[in-house]
């Protein structure tokens, strides 16, 4: 039969090196060894009579075999650092059988990775073997305290004990300095055998974490001024149509939009103290869904406030969000198993996008606790009101040696008021004339009156008041809310979720709609103050654009939200005013009193503001498919999905990327981030890089050991490696002929015994007088005998 060519090809070379002495051993020795350097030595045992045996082969492939032990950790290391660095997200459950849960696999893994620590020690221990039988062989000796070292390196233990510092700091004569490296080999071995184990765990071991994998950027229309203004009045909307009753309580472009939805919510909300740091619920207009985060709290020493999405930014976020997904479901179906593997992406336990933004930030701080009785007298004299004081860094001070009872000891500033109440009821018609000419006031009055105000620059205050008049039945007394209303854009992040069941629906480019939550988040420090103050982004609102966002709307039963309020004959009254009223008078009770009332209408005010300011450039933003790209991308076209879903972080592309929609108009650049969360295989943190270094560290002195021995010095030795082994060959040694060893029945204490030095050589006798085998283990201080050091390929036993 002919044979094939690959083997005709090698047969040859691997004839001459057959007939060399490098391969004079027959294969089942090879596999023995090989055997025996994994660790399973009991397949090799005989059942006969102890044989003679060879003490050191010459060998390349015995050496071969000899260094498995090594190259199968090293490769293993090799394998798993490449995981690591490549990047491997798994997904929400770990891959294999369904009716394994996690925990099963997790463990499975925990296994593995410590069956790879103990090939790792295994490997230390053969080096260290191979150098101790090096130095008792052919070498000057090893110290006594060193003679098992190959078994107790990996104990941290070993490295304080007398042994290792007897042997460490031996100083018998003839010793070189290549035995006095052995002390380090072993300390170093003995460090990576201890990291060994926690760096593989932690390499192999899956962990949930967040795996950045593209996004891009994308262009709002407007400048950031135009986008987040720093100065408001009454043509913030740039001639946007809000005139109607359907446009102010509906249309989302609208300033006062977030009304219904608020309504809502303050309609329920219980009047009972909430020790909760922190408030957080979704409203619902008629273009997205947002969460609304307020800090109310019931201790006098914090302050009350509320922030929100920026809507421009959520809009289109949404919409790129959606061109994402699009590319990653082509991508899943076509090209699952290629990087960034969105087969596995597609399957991650949630999916986060990211926009860097500014949102608005809004802090309202209440004087109470006083009346003004408002007569013919009093409203033609001065009306000093305490509004709160704030400091230059942006917090609201306090007097906290004024007594008080159950209310904020801010600091105040006084300002008198006459002329803007006087106006204020005037315009409203709350005076009525009598015939002798007094004023009255008439029936009408709300139950609740909001009375915008630009407060003077006094004590670092940025523009808006609002004083709050709740009227005592029947009378002329009206108890007071004197508040300060403080706004800024502060650094925050707009975030969309979505997880395999939620949160994951389309953009409604059709109608502009996001169907999905859109969430933020921003830095704040204890007293509900933005981590990051800057004068440069402090908003001043002026009453006309308080009154874009709190217009007055008479009572209609077409709209819930603008049913008839507590004075039945009041028909008109602004949006916040019925926000007001509603907290002010739970379940139709009588107005709270005391600190909750106060931060109820703390917690009002901020939350309607921030969700007008939210809204600011909203107006601008027309056609949003067409500034986004839609109609022109193609998820199906591999460069564009991948333009979007691949792994790492996505970067600005600067002016040349800007649409061409957008080319005549000012226009601000922003950039969405993809992370998803999951099981992933990855280097992230520090203790990552010091698996890796530790890893990497045994691969190379395994592989140089290998390599050097393979290489310069094919010598295996198979012997003196257990613990029976040293046992059986000093029982068939002589003693020392000096005391050097006396004492030591019952332990050995003195540095000076453990710095001896023993070597391994021929037995000086033939008639058992010098040993009864012919290899003997000697302690001495004088130089070896040359003539006496074992031969390569010769066969040892016992003394005939």
């Amino acid at each position: 039969m002919k044979r094939p060519v690959l083997w005709t090809t090698l047969s040859r070379p691997i004839g001459i090196w057959s007939r060399t002495k490098a391969f004079a051993i027959d294969f089942p020795q090879r596999f023995k060894i090989l055997l025996r350097s994994l660790g399973l030595g009991l397949v090799t045992l005989v059942k006969q009579e102890e044989p003679r045996k060879i003490l050191v082969y010459r060998s390349r492939l015995l050496t071969l075999a000899h260094c498995a032990v090594h190259i199968f950790p090293a490769a293993a290391s090799f394998v798993l650092i490449g995981l690591n660095f490549q990047g491997r997200f798994i997904g929400e459950e770990l891959q294999g059988t369904h009716f394994t849960t996690d925990d099963v696999k997790l463990g499975s893994i925990q296994v593995a990775a410590k069956l790879h620590e103990l090939l790792i020690v295994a490997s230390l221990s053969t080096i260290i073997f191979h150098v101790l039988r090096l130095n008792l062989i052919y070498g000057h000796g090893v110290p006594l305290g060193f003679l098992g070292s190959g078994w107790t390196f990996s104990q941290i233990t070993y490295f304080f004990s007398p042994e290792f510092w007897g042997g460490a700091l031996s100083n018998s004569p003839g010793l070189t300095w290549k035995e006095y490296l052995f002390a380090p080999l072993i300390l170093v071995s003995g460090l990576v055998a201890t990291f060994a184990g926690p760096a593989t765990a932690v390499l192999a071991t899956p962990r949930t974490s967040d795996w950045p994998v593209g996004g891009g950027s994308y262009w709002l229309n407007g400048s950031e001024a135009q986008l987040w203004p720093r100065n408001l009045d009454n043509t913030a909307i740039e001639n946007y149509n809000c005139s109607t009753i359907e446009a102010k309580i509906y249309d989302p472009k609208c300033p006062s939009a977030g009304y219904e939805s608020l309504y809502q919510h303050f309609k329920t909300w219980w009047q009972f103290p909430d020790y909760r740091s922190m408030l957080e619920y979704n409203m619902q207009d008629y273009s997205m869904i947002k969460t609304i985060y307020a800090a109310v709290f019931q201790n006098e020493y914090y302050d009350t406030a509320a922030w929100t999405s920026h809507w421009a930014t959520a809009m289109l976020q949404d919409a790129k969000r959606d061109l994402y997904d699009n590319s990653l479901v082509w991508l899943r179906d076509h090209y699952r198993h290629d990087p960034p593997y969105p087969g596995y992406l597609d399957v991650a336990a949630k999916k986060t996008f990211t926009v860097q933004t500014k949102i608005p930030f809004v802090r309202t701080a209440c004087m109470s606790r006083f009346t003004i009785d408002i007569t013919d007298e009093t409203i033609a004299s001065p009306i000093p009101m305490p509004f709160p004081a704030r400091t230059q860094g942006w917090e609201i001070a306090r007097d906290l040696e004024k007594p008080y009872d159950k209310l904020v000891p801010y600091s105040s500033q006084e300002v008198d008021t006459v002329a803007i109440i006087q106006r204020h009821f005037r315009d409203r018609g709350f005076f009525v004339s009598e015939e002798n000419g007094n004023m009255t006031l008439s029936n009408d009055i709300p139950a609740v009156v909001a009375i915008p105000m630009d407060l003077p620059p006094i004590a670092y205050a940025t523009g808006l008041g609002i004083i709050v008049l709740v009227r005592e039945a029947s009378t002329t007394t009206f108890g007071c809310f004197a508040c300060a209303v403080d706004s800024m854009w502060t650094p925050g992040k707009s975030i969309i979720e979505a997880t395999r069941i939620s949160n994951g629906g389309a953009h409604d480019f059709r109608k502009d709609r996001v169907r999905n939550v859109v969430t933020t988040n921003s830095a704040v420090r204890g007293a509900a103050v933005p981590m990051y103050f800057d004068n440069e982004n402090v908003i001043r609102i002026h009453s006309g654009w308080y009154e874009l966002l709190s217009p007055t709307l008479p009572d209609s039963v077409e709209y819930g939200s603008l049913r008839p309020g507590r004075v039945s004959s009041s028909t008109s009254r602004s949006l916040m005013e019925r926000l007001l009223e509603v907290v002010l008078y739970p379940l139709f009770e009588g107005p709270t009193d005391g600190l909750p009332s106060v931060r109820s209408v703390e917690y009002v005010a901020s939350a309607y503001i921030a969700d007008g300011l939210s809204r600011c450039g909203s107006t601008i933003q027309n056609n949003v498919s067409g500034v986004i790209g839609q109609p022109s991308f193609r998820s199906d076209d591999s460069d564009m999905a991948r333009s979007l879903v691949f792994k790492g972080s996505p970067e600005m592309k600067g002016m040349t990327a800007k649409p061409d929609l957008l080319k005549n108009h000012d226009a601000t650049e922003m950039l969405m981030t993809a992370v998803f969360t999951g099981y992933l295989l990855a280097v992230i943190g520090s203790f990552d890089y010091f698996a890796v270094f530790v890893l990497l560290f045994h691969a190379a002195m395994a592989l140089s050991y290998t390599v050097l021995v393979f290489i310069f010095d094919p010598e295996i030795m198979e012997a003196l490696d257990t613990i029976p082994e040293m046992v059986a060959m000093a029982q068939n040694s002589p003693p020392p002929d000096n005391d050097s060893l006396r004492n030591t029945s019952t332990g050995i204490r003195s540095r000076k015994t453990l710095g001896r030095v023993a070597i391994v050589e021929t037995s000086m006798a033939d008639d058992r007088s010098d040993g009864k085998e012919e290899l003997v283990l000697r302690f001495q201080d004088t130089a070896r005998d040359a003539g006496r050091i074992p031969k390569v390929g010769q066969e040892y036993g016992a003394i005939k």
